[in-house]
């Protein structure tokens, strides 16, 4: 996967994308004290699915209310759709027991935990909570196999609205899968 080619600045929405797309293969993530891995590899660029990444945290009610919900859409949509989680709150081997109680049997894996999340908290930070490096969690983005970004939300994939939008990427995605 790699960022558009060509950026056009004027549309901001469009830059922020390739930018967020372009920064987001470089974030060093880690499921091993002794192993890092870039984003590159997992998101695999040989898997022609688009990917759903849902940065959260441990702490966070919003997150673990979501996740029943999250294996279904994982499950009825992993034909067009892979999801990776990414704990944003430390390391996996330190979150490890937290995650296999919080997260469904399914969504344990992948499973990764960011070193650094200031690129991301650069990209999108957060807006309402005067907290300008912080992220807000759950945050979900949906990459193509080309790596440009589908759909990205702050706060609940559930919300009307969120859910509104998730879903009509998905449908994008469909078409596009049967255009191939």
């Amino acid at each position: 996967m790699q960022a558009p080619k060509t950026l056009d600045r004027s549309d901001p929405i469009a830059t922020k994308a390739a930018l967020f797309t372009g920064s987001l293969l470089t974030i060093p993530v880690d499921d091993h004290p002794s192993k890092t891995v870039r984003f590159a590899d997992v998101l695999n660029a040989k898997d022609p699915r688009a990917v759903l990444i849902n940065f959260w945290a441990t702490w966070c009610d919003p997150c673990r209310r979501e996740f029943p919900q999250l294996a279904e859409i994982a499950s009825e949509q992993k034909k067009l759709l892979r999801y990776v989680g990414v704990v944003t709150d430390g390391a996996i081997p330190d979150n490890k027991e937290k995650i296999n109680t919080i997260a469904p049997r399914t969504l344990r894996r992948p499973q990764y935990g960011l070193k650094d999340i200031s690129i991301v908290n650069q990209l999108f930070p957060a807006q309402n909570y005067g907290a300008p490096r912080d992220v807000i969690v759950p945050l979900f983005v949906m990459l193509d196999s080309d790596g440009r970004v589908l759909f990205k939300c702050e706060g609940s994939i559930l919300d009307t609205e969120n859910s509104v939008r998730f879903k009509q990427a998905l449908i994008i995605l469909g078409k596009r899968g049967n255009e191939k």
